[in-house]
């Protein structure tokens, strides 16, 4: 797949939590942010295994939160945004669904030429 769709998708995918977020509603922004995500992880599997990544944006996100190559950082943004929310739909411990997904994206695709998808 082409860098500047991919891009052009997270742009939107990020564009769409920040919305959610600022409209209150935190379990779309989350969706947004994990899809988002999804996707930079899922470039970043097709550029270095050059075959396309399986399963759906949670389980590359448990993937990438598990793989030691990956910073600390980012593997602990992986877990945070692949975890489960409680039953009384809170997340343990409070985080930034949307500041993940932006960690995990500036791994995963390269922001030459001016390409921010912040």
């Amino acid at each position: 797949m082409r860098i500047d769709i991919v891009l052009e998708d997270i742009g939107r995918e990020l564009s769409a939590a920040g919305s959610a977020l600022a409209g209150g509603n935190e379990g779309k922004a989350r969706v947004c942010a994990r899809r988002a995500a999804g996707k930079a992880i899922g470039w970043r599997l097709s550029q270095s295994d050059n075959k396309p990544p399986t399963g759906d944006a949670v389980a590359l996100l448990r993937e990438l939160s598990r793989d030691a190559a990956v910073p600390g950082d980012v593997r602990d943004a992986a877990g945070r945004l692949s975890s489960r929310i409680s039953g009384d739909f809170s997340y343990a411990p409070p985080f930034s669904a949307l500041n993940d997904a932006r960690a995990i994206v500036a791994f995963c695709v390269p922001q030459e030429g001016g390409n921010d998808v912040r």
